[in-house]
């Protein structure tokens, strides 16, 4: 069977790693589907175009009853951006066995950290202070942790716990949900090896399991087909490509994985610290066979050994496909293995790390474990001269690595740390550093930014014309990004940016302060005219806490613990409560963004060159602090002067006899009063914290 003439020659598959949290099989993937298949099908509405369900992809996907991996390939999405003929996107799986279509594998691994969470895992309280004490520690010899590491810590620890502890009074699934569910998942990552080495060798074995599948189907579906003609006529196996497309915690793991592959195989076959003189190799974990991989290797090996009696002329393929030390069982007349001769010297081949083109990540947190947990780190920048075949190949064709995150994202940031290191450069290719290291500024709302990536249509767009479709061009054709001398990346930059601008300040300095001080006015009204004393007094108490609270607790705790030494005016002394935690959080969020992009460039437009580290410094902290603070102070001298209005209308104005005797109407408006008052209270709080975290910024640039 002839390949189609418009096809690129090779199979192109998508990668789709799926990042922390609660996740389901194939629910990753479907967006992306859905982006390449807009893209591809510009003529098609977006009600056409959202055809794909988890399901969608699992009936493709799902192979050797349930366990196997396998790839969804639909009709109207070529791998060749300029096939005139394709069909239109309607859903249908690809009716071509060629693979002209991309190929979508949702590599799913979050079972190997839901398995080991309850067994491993601590409460959040637990990690978090433990690591931010030993952060501290590390801080005075290192900027980064200093300058953002532990403050963004500590306001997990201030903040998010005690919110935590209050909702699950009510909702503990909730919390069950947000702080095992994804918070968990990044301490098990970062605090148990064994953990991160499954992840990786489930890599691993995932893409070998999907490089053998593609031979199989190539060779039933088109090699076979020819066998019979002159061997000059027969369909020859070109190997595919892949893109590995990856989302938060799942970034940071294929990173881990994609660079764990170029380690010498005797390297990865041993499994403890003590037998490298590198403290963070080998990977702990990384050679345990689940009985998945064990009934999956059988089941291909079975495949394979067809393949292999049925065409001599494969036999040079298939060897490169399985462990060197099974090829035996191949010469079989019939195999019969049983699982321990299978699993005998299994490894992870690991023929596809050399067919990887590129490694896309979104939100990503390389940067953040390699400063947080930087004893897993050691052999980014470790010497391997003394120990020879236990170090880490050489790559030729380097990986090109487009790192894209939102400036809202609390989780992915640049990843600078990283790329200087001296084994990222031996295997990924960074060149021209602005257009591989971007952050932009699109989404808006802190937070809530890291999961908008799978929305962002013209991201994806940006993804297939500038990243994927250029590097299938011949070598005549237009130089890929990674040569340009142009930054590529300029619509995303100024396509949304003041509007997102805008977004995140309404967020920090308007959105955040007017819920606390509505939360404390109805509080603080219901003290007022509730007519139970004892609610009244809950209320009022309450109101209290939210600000602020006696250090009672913090001084007990210091009693148990003997390495604390307290002081007698601890117990009396003070402390934030959760709302004045919560907007302290908020506005120390603005600084350490500043921070992260310190070193980058400022956007200049279209003559911004490519090996420009760009990103946004023109901030209210940095060179409009003086406007800033007039457009505060002005608000706070107008919410006075609304408070004092209502209060003179509702005491002395021709309505507060009226207001007086409709009780209802008297309570509301002396509620609008409160909220007023306190909102006017609470935005001089807001100019108190913005004040103090600008001078600790302004220290720091000092």
């Amino acid at each position: 069977m002839a390949e189609n003439t418009e096809n690129t020659g090779r199979r192109h598959y998508i990668i789709v790693v799926h990042g922390m949290g609660e996740q389901k099989c194939n629910v990753t993937a479907p967006p992306v589907v859905e982006h390449f298949a807009a893209h591809r099908n510009p003529a098609l509405s977006p009600e056409e175009i959202s055809r794909i369900l988890p399901a969608t992809l699992s009936q493709q996907t799902l192979r050797n009853d349930g366990i196997g991996h396998g790839w969804a390939e639909f009709n109207g999405i070529p791998i060749n951006p300029h096939h005139s003929q394709h069909p239109p996107f309607d859903g249908s799986p690809a009716d071509s066995p060629e693979g002209e279509n991309f190929r979508f594998v949702d590599l799913h691994w979050q079972f190997i950290l839901q398995d080991d969470i309850g067994k491993f895992g601590s409460s959040t309280e637990v990690w978090s202070k433990k690591l931010l004490q030993k952060l501290e520690k590390e801080a005075r010899h290192d900027q980064d942790l200093r300058d953002w590491g532990v403050p963004m810590l500590d306001s997990i620890i201030k903040t998010a716990l005690p919110i935590k502890n209050m909702v699950a009074l009510k909702y503990s699934a909730v919390t069950k949900y947000v702080f095992d569910g994804f918070l968990g998942d990044v301490h098990l990552y970062g605090d148990f090896s064994r953990a991160r080495g499954r992840a990786v060798r489930h890599f691993h074995t995932v893409l070998d399991e999907i490089m053998i599948r593609d031979f199989l189907k190539w060779y039933w579906n088109v090699y076979r087909p020819t066998q019979e003609l002159p061997p000059g006529e027969r369909a020859t196996y070109t190997p595919p490509e892949f893109t590995i497309l990856a989302h938060s915690l799942g970034s940071i793991m294929s990173f881990d994985a994609l660079v764990y592959a170029h380690a010498e195989a005797d390297l990865r076959e041993k499994d403890s610290y003590d037998e490298h003189p590198c403290a963070s190799l080998p990977f702990p974990g990384y050679t345990y066979i689940d009985r998945v991989e064990k009934k999956n290797r059988l089941y291909l090996l079975k495949k394979l050994h067809q393949v292999w009696h049925d065409s001599e002329e494969m036999h040079g393929i298939v060897e490169q496909l399985i462990p060197e030390k099974q090829t035996s069982l191949l010469a079989e007349t019939q195999l019969e293995v049983d699982e321990e001769r299978c699993i005998s010297g299994l490894r992870p081949v690991l023929a596809w790390k050399n067919q990887v083109r590129h490694f896309i990540t979104i939100g990503s947190p390389i940067d953040k474990f390699v400063v947080m947990w930087p004893e897993n780190y050691r052999h980014l920048d470790f010497d391997y001269t003394s120990t020879p075949n236990v170090g880490f190949e050489k790559r030729n064709e380097k990986i090109e690595h487009f790192n894209f995150c939102d400036e809202q994202d609390p989780v992915g940031h640049h990843i600078n740390r990283a790329m200087d290191t001296k084994l990222y450069t031996s295997i990924f290719s960074t060149y021209r550093k602005g257009n591989h290291d971007v952050v932009f500024r699109r989404y808006g709302i802190p937070g809530l930014a890291h999961n908008l990536y799978w929305s962002d249509k013209q991201l994806f767009s940006g993804m297939l014309d500038k990243i994927i479709d250029p590097a299938g061009k011949p070598p005549t054709a237009a130089q890929p990004p990674s040569g340009s001398e142009n930054f590529i990346w300029s619509d995303l930059f100024q396509d949304k940016e003041q509007e997102a601008f805008s977004k995140s300040l309404r967020w920090g300095y308007d959105i955040i302060p007017f819920v606390t001080a509505l939360i404390t006015a109805l509080l603080t009204s219901y003290a007022f005219y509730a007519g139970n004393l004892l609610w009244q007094t809950a209320a009022g108490l309450l109101a209290i806490l939210l600000w602020t609270r006696p250090g009672l607790i913090s001084a007990y705790r210091k009693e148990l613990d003997p390495e604390q030494e307290i002081r007698k005016t601890d117990k009396l002394k003070l402390t934030r409560g959760i709302f004045s935690r919560l907007i302290y959080a908020a506005i120390e969020w603005r600084r350490i963004l500043i921070i992260e992009s310190q070193g980058s460039n400022v956007m200049k437009g279209e003559e911004t060159k490519a090996n420009e580290r760009v990103t946004y410094q023109s901030q209210e902290m940095t060179n409009k602090t003086h406007e800033h603070l007039r457009k505060e102070w002005t608000k706070v001298a107008f919410l006075f002067l609304a408070a004092a209005v209502v209060f003179i209308t509702i005491s002395y104005g021709p309505l507060s006899d009226l207001l007086s005797s409709a009780a209802v109407a008297g309570t509301v408006m002396n509620t609008v009063f409160l909220l007023i008052l306190g909102y006017a209270c609470v935005r001089v709080y807001v100019i108190w914290t913005f004040y103090t975290v600008w001078k600790k910024l302004t220290q720091q640039g000092n």
